[in-house]
C-alpha cells in the first residue's frame, strides 16, 4: 500500500546522512500535584526530509529548513480517574535551500498553528478517552502559494483489559481534514481491535 512506499522512501531517506541542528528551551510551573503549564520554544536548523505532493503521490525531498515555533500544554487532574489536556502549537517554517529559484519554494506539511482537547478517564480494567485536535492551513506542494484549508480530527476510544493478557477496545473517529489535495480522510470510521500475548 501507499504506507509501505512512504516508509520505504523514509527509511531510504534516513539513510543519508543529515545536517540538522534541533533546539529546544521549555519551562514548566507545577501549580499543584494535580496541575502543570508547560511552555517550549523550538528551532530547527539544517537539511531535513519534506514530504511533497506529486500525481496523489507524497514524495520525500531533501532540504534546507528553518522552523521555528512555540508549543504550551496544559494538564489538570480532576481526581486520580479523571484528567484533560490542552495542546496549542504556532509555527514557521521556510526553504533556506541555494540555488536558482529554490529560496521562493515554500515547505508543504507544517500546519502555521495546530491544537488539542483531550480528556481522559481511567479506573480498574476501563480506559476512555475523548478528544480531537485542528490543523491550521498548509502548504501541500512545493512550487505552489495554495495551501489546504484547516481542518479537524475527533475520536472517541473505548478500551477495557479482560483478563490478564486479552485488551479489546472499540474507537470511533470524525474527520473534516484534507490529507492530500481533493484527498480527503473517511468522514466517519469504526475500529474494533483485540490484542492478546500468546506466550
Amino acid at each position: 500500500g501507499l504506507g509501505d512506499v512512504y516508509k520505504r522512501q523514509e527509511e531510504e531517506f534516513l539513510l543519508t546522512p543529515r545536517d540538522l541542528w534541533d533546539y529546544r528551551i521549555s519551562w514548566n510551573y507545577e501549580f499543584s500535584p494535580r496541575m502543570n503549564l508547560s511552555l517550549e520554544g523550538f528551532l530547527r536548523e539544517g537539511r531535513d526530509i519534506i514530504w511533497n505532493e506529486e500525481d496523489f503521490l507524497i514524495k520525500p525531498l531533501d532540504r534546507k529548513i528553518l522552523l521555528q515555533g512555540g508549543r504550551a500544554k496544559f494538564w489538570h487532574c480532576f481526581n486520580d480517574n479523571f484528567q484533560q489536556e490542552i495542546i496549542y502549537t504556532y509555527q514557521k517554517i521556510r526553504n533556506t535551500e541555494e540555488g536558482v529559484g529554490i529560496p521562493e519554494r515554500v515547505v508543504p506539511g507544517y500546519p502555521q498553528t495546530k491544537g488539542e482537547l483531550w480528556l481522559r478517564w481511567e479506573n480498574d480494567d476501563w480506559k476512555i478517552e475523548v478528544g480531537g485536535e485542528t490543523i491550521g492551513e498548509r502548504y501541500y506542494r512545493e512550487d505552489t502559494m495554495e495551501v489546504l484549508p484547516s481542518g479537524w480530527k475527533e475520536k472517541l476510544r473505548i478500551s477495557k483489559n479482560l483478563g490478564k493478557d486479552v485488551k479489546c477496545s472499540i474507537e470511533w473517529q470524525r474527520n473534516n481534514y484534507e490529507v492530500l489535495k481533493d484527498y480527503h480522510l473517511p468522514s466517519e470510521k469504526f475500529i474494533l481491535e483485540i490484542k492478546a500475548r500468546l506466550f
